[in-house]
């Protein structure tokens, strides 16, 4: 396995990356550190259809936002974390993370992400008081409060996400068989649970 040339510490923590660390933390470690990148799943490919700025338009003006910022790019400087915010209509202070494959109940990997950007909004002085995910139908299919509980669990993340990641051996990780059989990256994983 390669270590990624660009280590350095501490390390930048990504939304995107905290949300793999909440599925598992060694997907997250070997997007951070192997080369070459890991592939995108099926489900983000998916999930990059549906991100057209036009499409997450569409989604915001059916969600009834008056005023939508679409892939907002955002950065906090206090946690060392980064993210691309779908919508955020600065008006009512709502933020919407568009999902094409979560059609009943999000994992909570996509509620870890919703939060980091919850955070990162409200660092940006963007007063955040609704976060949510939705789907391209759009249908909302889960809600986090905008609060100081959902604000300390994105710390929280964000600096679980770092410690794994900047570790210089990949997480001793066991996960559900159904969980590895259908990982596209167990190929490269050190510990996959094929059995």
């Amino acid at each position: 396995m390669h270590i990624h040339p660009e280590y350095t510490s501490p390390r930048l923590v990504t939304a995107t990356l905290v949300k793999l660390h909440e599925w598992c933390p060694l997907l997250a470690w070997l997007a951070a550190n192997t080369l070459p990148r890991i592939a995108p799943t099926p489900s983000m490919r998916e999930g990059r259809r549906s991100h057209t700025r036009e499409e997450l338009r569409r989604v915001a003006e059916e969600l009834g936002l008056r005023r939508p910022a679409v892939q907002v790019a955002l950065a906090s400087t206090q946690y060392g974390a980064t993210g691309t915010i779908d919508i955020i209509d600065k008006e009512t202070g709502t933020i919407i993370e568009v999902k094409a494959t979560a059609r009943r109940k999000p994992h909570r990997s996509h509620l870890a992400q919703l939060a980091v950007y919850t955070l990162l909004a409200a660092e940006n002085n963007l007063k955040p008081r609704r976060a949510a995910i939705a789907t391209p139908e759009p249908r909302i299919i889960a809600e986090l409060p905008a609060d100081t509980y959902t604000l300390q669990w994105a710390r929280n993340l964000i600096q679980r996400t770092r410690r794994t990641i900047e570790s210089p051996i990949p997480p001793l990780v066991t996960q559900p068989r159904e969980k590895c059989r259908y990982c596209t990256h167990r190929h490269t994983c050190p510990y996959p649970n094929l059995d």
